[in-house]
């Protein structure tokens, strides 16, 4: 139960929850809370991990706080959790962390599996979604940085959660953001339809066909993309009864995503989530190569709205396959702007071969009904599913995010397995793994590359 008292006039916006991944959208409600202003009364009941059970923040005058919102879905936060808690310990008589999270399925036993695995020792409460609103918070991780006279001297994300930020905090200091995704968007953004379009935002007129490329500035909106190469998006298109548009946009993105839309038609992200349509996994390596001179451009800078752009296309007239139609129109506009050259080559990749070691061990079904019980953060329970199916939810686990898994075992019938693991580390999950039969090998595969050079002509 928390109790809120808050004044601030709210404004409606919706924002997508992350990185990492992230892509689980949510609509907020945000008041009007900023640096400067006094934090809202809140009364934290049911504190775990603590030796009060109740965190009441208008009783905290003359103490440091930093309230950490987090969510199930957000990997950055439990990859920050082991730096959090050092931090924690080494300014436990002068600031206190305390860990939000959402009081949905599944929020604490996620939590409460890393808390033991790690031994943690910092304090969480889980609350209702309409402290997360009271807060703004619209994307996670979220930090709300008060001092000891309740005024809120930061809004952040954990990138700015350093030492000297917490000396500057400890100064009564402000605590300047190293990210824009907290800044509200100008302009109304509804990513089911055309960026500009009717005033979607900003202001525009009509037409037949158009390719937008533009420069991302820190203000402008960012959303996940929409349209042809998002599953989800036509999918959501199809439930409202709308055919959907031969249009694709995306905000925010840096020039290696616009390049794996324009050639893959996924962004590289899920590339690695495996994509079963387009056999996009195992097949394709996430990541182009750049053989170019200034490998700067590459690298994104949100701070200062630098290597980050905005691409956006519509057209009324289908000639050919809509997505094949739209990826050969973006390709053709990442030339004129960028002036690369771009080859397809077959390259040499490392890998992790799942493999049998004692098939004694290997967890043959009982041919119950065919279910995932369990693909979280903190393990793998499948039942009476084929190989296939543990292997794709084994690659998205935390600790492969930069790795390609592939299926070495040979097995063809189904399994009913548990792998009760922190995913974020590697050593729990092939402890795992060996105890049902099966190990991970360091191996190669070619895979089709995506290669950027210079264009000499």
């Amino acid at each position: 139960m928390v109790t809120i008292t808050c004044r601030a006039k709210q404004l409606h916006l919706t924002f997508f929850l992350c990185l990492a991944l992230i892509n689980c959208i949510v609509a907020q409600t945000l008041p009007d809370i900023k640096i400067g202003a006094p934090a809202p009364d809140a009364v934290f009941q049911n504190l775990h991990y603590s030796e009060n059970k109740v965190f009441e923040l208008n009783k905290q005058r003359g103490k440091y706080v930093i309230l950490d919102f987090f969510s199930k879905y957000c990997t950055v936060c439990f990859l920050s959790l082991p730096k959090i808690d050092s931090l924690q310990k080494v300014y436990k008589d002068k600031i206190q962390f305390v860990m939000i999270g959402p009081d949905e399925p599944g929020t604490m036993e996620t939590y409460q599996k890393f808390h033991n695995k790690l031994k943690l020792s910092l304090p969480v409460a889980i609350v209702d979604r309409d402290v997360f609103k009271t807060f703004g918070v619209h994307s996670v991780p979220h930090l709300v940085w008060i001092d000891r006279a309740g005024i809120i001297k930061g809004i952040t994300i954990s990138n700015e959660l350093t030492r000297d930020n917490l000396e500057l905090f400890l100064r009564d200091g402000i605590i300047q953001r190293d990210s824009t995704f907290l800044k509200a968007a100008q302009n109304s953004y509804d990513n089911k339809r055309p960026l500009l379009l009717y005033g979607n935002g900003g202001e525009d007129s009509n037409f037949a066909m158009r390719s937008l490329f533009s420069v991302w500035k820190p203000g402008m909106p960012l959303g996940s993309p929409s349209g042809v190469f998002d599953v989800v998006w036509k999918s959501y298109c199809r439930q409202q009864g709308i055919e959907p548009p031969a249009m694709f946009q995306t905000l925010g993105s840096s020039i290696t995503r616009l390049y794996n839309y324009a050639y893959w038609g996924s962004d590289g992200d899920f590339i690695w989530k495996q994509d079963k349509k387009e056999q996009l996994y195992g097949n394709v390596w996430p990541k182009p190569v750049f053989e170019i001179r200034d490998t700067t451009v590459v690298q994104p800078d949100y701070k200062n709205g630098k290597n980050v752009y905005n691409y956006s296309i519509a057209t009324t007239r289908i000639w050919k396959d809509t997505t094949e139609q739209l990826k050969e129109i973006m390709r053709n506009d990442l030339r004129s702007y960028f002036g690369y050259g771009v080859d397809i080559q077959f390259r040499s990749w490392p890998i992790w071969k799942l493999i049998v070691i004692d098939s004694s061990r290997i967890p043959h079904t009982y041919n119950g009904e065919s279910k995932m019980i369990k693909n979280s953060k903190t393990g793998i329970h499948l039942q009476n599913l084929p190989i296939s199916s543990f292997v794709q939810s084994l690659s998205k686990a935390i600790a492969f995010m930069d790795d390609v898994v592939i299926d070495s075992t040979g097995i063809d019938y189904n399994l009913d397995i548990k792998i009760d693991a922190i995913l974020t580390n590697f050593e729990d999950i092939n402890a795992e793994l060996k105890r049902n039969g099966f190990a991970l090998v360091r191996s190669t595969k070619i895979m089709q590359t995506l290669v950027i050079k210079d264009d000499n002509r």
